[in-house]
């Protein structure tokens, strides 16, 4: 009867299928930072007049089954935050349109239009910066977990911007002995 029980026993774990696995976390979307137009590595000059208009196109590797929202802001600053949505163009979601892709990752690409006629923007040195998420925090503006990804473009549309020009101060001793003047 020893024996017997044993059996039993044994036939039981043999019997129970074996424990899932948690599914790993989704990625977060994550921008093709190399194959974004106008490139990065660029600064954006003067529109062509007119329609004076300028357009973006970003990819991005999604999780093909998640619609995948995007948000773009006029001279992002975390204390200040202008969104460009106001047109409720710049700001929207994306849940199709995949151009490349396999089962567990795809490219989608969002395309969107700023037209520097606007007084908004006039003729002044801007940064046009577009976040991309699974979805966006109501009252923070924040991409929800797992995370987003972002670009940032710089607009110089009629001289140089550089607001900064990251050297230390330059010091020159006045001939009359005042002492250093900058």
């Amino acid at each position: 009867m020893f024996v017997g029980g044993a059996c039993a026993a044994i036939a039981c774990v043999l019997a129970d299928p074996p424990p899932t696995a948690p599914a790993p976390p989704r990625p977060a979307p994550t921008i093709e930072h190399d194959s974004v137009s106008p490139p990065l590595t660029e600064k954006i000059g003067k529109a062509p007049s007119p329609p004076d208009t300028l357009t973006f196109a970003v990819p991005v590797k999604v999780d093909p089954d998640q619609a995948l929202q995007f948000r773009v802001y006029l001279d992002f600053d975390q204390t200040k935050v202008v969104m460009l949505s106001t047109l409720q163009s710049l700001q929207g979601t994306e849940d199709g349109g995949i151009a490349i892709g396999d089962a567990d990752i795809a490219t989608r690409r969002i395309t969107f239009q700023i037209n520097t006629a606007d007084p908004l923007i006039g003729a002044g040195c801007h940064s046009f910066t577009i976040f991309v998420a699974y979805g966006f925090d109501a009252f923070t503006q924040r991409p929800i977990p797992p995370g987003g990804d972002s670009v940032t473009w710089f607009y110089e549309p009629t001289a140089d911007c550089s607001y900064v020009d990251g050297g230390p101060p330059t010091y020159v001793v006045d001939a009359s002995g005042d002492g250093p003047t900058e």
